[in-house]
């Protein structure tokens, strides 16, 4: 049997690290939030973290008993705010038919312990990079996890067939539910010779934009601190202002650590000594992906800063023929400019599970099953 270890605040600085890209990004991220935990950064997220170490395998983990205020990187609870944020946006009518039922449901969910889990490879973004791990590996985190936690659903997030199949399929010989979570919209460089007219012509006229703006474009090392107030201001607008006040929210402090130690690939639209947008990037295993996007909700629409600041990483994906993962939303915009569809996955663990804890779980999975047939 491998040997496989955890690790936490207590013991994080006598890890032997993996001379790893992925391990040196790991100790990187993780450091500060392990020393002053991770509210300081992520300020709407109450978690303990702790790592899985087995063999060159280095895998942050987030253990939640309850916390149903947390943002939805590390709550499975957060479903129930974002049903009546659908209904008061989209439906207001149905809001007050509906509204009775919540409190029952919010009750069983709590009687489920729906929030007691442990999320695998937890960056506390929207979405993920995946980690290389093999079949082997997954069945030893997995058999591991649940002694430590027999009590904890085990949840692994942000699967995408497109970018890594090998994890999808290490994940399913785990015996990993894969529960179909969202539709994302994924670019591939290497199709550009076969994308139709309308997409030549929407990316030349973002480019023409861009060129004509006036704005110079930033990047890491060019951001002041006034800068970083800016970018945190413009993320909140997009991300908690529009969407929902559960996204992750993050501090001054993270954005500044994510920038200073390279974690994140800052690009930001400057004129007359002020950002008006930015966006930020990460990248692995000859993929990228987009967790941080914000812009000035306020300025008119006219000025094109949402599809300037949306050609900057598709730019960088061309420049480094990288498959980018752009996330949800804006469907239309997206396919408009060579973005495909695809779907989004959930792993979830909960055969160690008995009773009334394992049967909606095993009724998910039906469900699933019946999805699929």
């Amino acid at each position: 049997m491998q040997k496989i270890s955890l690790v936490d605040k207590n013991n994080f600085h006598q890890v032997s690290w993996p001379t790893t890209y992925w391990g040196e990004k790991v100790s990187r991220f993780f450091q500060p939030l392990m020393e002053e935990g991770v509210e300081k950064f992520v300020q709407n997220v109450q978690t303990t973290l702790q790592l899985i170490q087995l063999e060159d395998l280095i895998l942050p983990i987030a253990v939640n008993q309850k916390e149903y205020n947390n943002s939805y990187v590390v709550s499975n609870y957060y479903g129930t705010y974002l049903l009546k944020e659908k209904l008061a946006k989209e439906k207001p009518r149905l809001l007050p038919l509906v509204s009775p039922f919540l409190l029952p449901l919010k009750g069983i969910l709590k009687l489920l312990k729906i929030n007691k889990a442990v999320y695998l490879n937890t960056w506390f973004f929207s979405a993920s990079l995946p980690p290389h791990i093999t079949p082997s590996q997954m069945i030893e985190v997995r058999r591991f996890l649940t002694e430590v936690y027999p009590d904890h659903l085990l949840m692994f997030r942000s699967i995408t067939k497109c970018f890594n199949s090998s994890l999808y399929e290490a994940l399913e010989q785990a015996g990993f539910m894969l529960v179909p979570s969202r539709e994302i919209y994924f670019y591939n460089p290497h199709e550009k010779e076969n994308f139709s007219k309308r997409v030549h012509y929407h990316r030349r006229r973002d480019i023409r934009l861009l060129e004509q703006s006036g704005y110079e474009v930033i990047g890491n090392r060019d951001f002041s601190t006034e800068d970083i107030k800016r970018c945190k201001e413009l993320y909140k607008r997009v991300y908690i202002d529009k969407y929902t006040p559960y996204s992750p929210d993050f501090s001054e402090a993270f954005i500044s650590h994510l920038m200073k130690h390279d974690l994140l690939n800052f690009l930001a639209l400057k004129k007359e000594g002020r950002i008006d947008a930015v966006v930020a990037y990460q990248c692995d295993h000859q993929m990228m992906q987009v967790p941080f996007i914000g812009y000035d909700t306020e300025l008119p629409a006219e000025i094109g800063l949402y599809r300037m600041i949306c050609l900057l990483p598709c730019l960088e994906a061309d420049k480094q023929g990288l498959f980018f993962h752009d996330g949800h939303g804006a469907d239309t915009f997206k396919t408009h400019r060579g973005l495909k569809k695809a779907t989004e996955y959930t792993a979830i663990y909960s055969a160690h599970f008995r009773g009334l804890r394992r049967l909606p779980w095993k009724m998910g999975e039906r469900m699933v099953d019946l999805m699929l047939e």
